[in-house]
């Protein structure tokens, strides 16, 4: 059920800001932590109930879950071919560099989206209960990760008919893909709250994430000029380029950028963790009223 915004008043909104300053921020986040390790088991349930229900929902749940990857990857190649995209990247098939770089941003997209749709869609239940909505955010996850394992199906199909053979590397090529995954769960802890406040947001999110995919190395590297300058202090950008380096071509080439990505990743999903924590009882309490 989607539930109607609401507004948080400024009595409201000074909690907020009082319980920021009469809580240590590491004292917040070490509840939110114990919280969310007392609630395994409901995150276990309500994770199996997301993933049970998408498998029910059809026989072809899958073909959702890799259908823009694969729509991306095409329409790539057919743009790169016809003259319209001029990328080079001679040590690796286009299709399969393309693909690499779906997966990962996909990854990313999937998980920005995921706590607000969690929490829009169990707003109702929330109100009602006294359990945390970290609870609902974190089994999110569970539907987000069973589209990438079958994005993961895809991209060792392709890369078997363009026999690309897997670097060594290959084992570890999880972690930067993971970090993509927590960036975007982090700023979806940020945005979760503010979608029951503002209703248009989740337009807004998707035509933000149009202007970052244009400045992610996705479908072709970092040019020369200001578009590659902006590249370069994208975020995402060492760990999709880490993604298809490690899978495809050993270590990567910008491994302190990557390690840099990985600090300031925890660090962010440490904020949204914290910032959840805060705001979600204001706003659900004020749709309690």
């Amino acid at each position: 059920m989607l539930a109607p915004p609401v507004r948080v008043s400024a009595a409201q909104s000074t909690r907020v800001r009082e319980a920021l300053k009469s809580e240590p921020l590491s004292l917040i986040l070490r509840e939110a932590l114990q919280d969310l390790r007392r609630s395994e088991s409901a995150i276990r349930a309500l994770a199996w109930r997301d993933v049970s229900a998408e498998l029910r929902g059809s026989s072809l749940w899958w073909l959702g879950g890799v259908v823009s990857v694969i729509t991306l990857t095409m329409f790539a190649t057919a743009m790169r071919n016809a003259g319209v995209l001029t990328v080079s990247h001679a040590s690796l098939p286009y299709p399969v560099f393309v693909l690499l770089g779906a997966v990962a941003w996909t990854g990313f997209l999937d998980s920005l989206q995921s706590p607000v749709r969690a929490l829009r869609a169990e707003a109702a239940f929330l109100v009602g209960t006294t359990s945390a909505a970290e609870t609902v955010l974190v089994a999110g996850l569970a539907p987000v990760l069973l589209r990438l394992a079958a994005k993961g199906i895809v991209l060792v199909l392709v890369m078997a008919w363009f026999q690309v053979v897997p670097a060594p590397t290959v084992i570890f090529a999880w972690l930067p893909l993971a970090l993509a995954v927590a960036v975007g769960f982090a700023l979806g802890l940020f945005l979760a709250p503010l979608s029951l406040l503002f209703r248009g947001l989740p337009t807004l999110i998707d035509s933000l994430s149009v202007v970052l995919f244009l400045l992610t190395p996705v479908c072709f590297l970092p040019p020369d000029g200001m578009i590659g300058r902006l590249m370069s202090l994208n975020p995402l950008s060492p760990l999709i380029t880490g993604f298809r380096e490690l899978i495809t071509s050993g270590l990567p080439t910008h491994g302190a950028a990557l390690a840099a990505a990985a600090v300031a990743t925890v660090g962010l999903l440490f904020a949204g963790i914290v910032f959840s924590r805060v705001a979600l009882p204001v706003v659900l309490e004020h749709a309690r009223g």
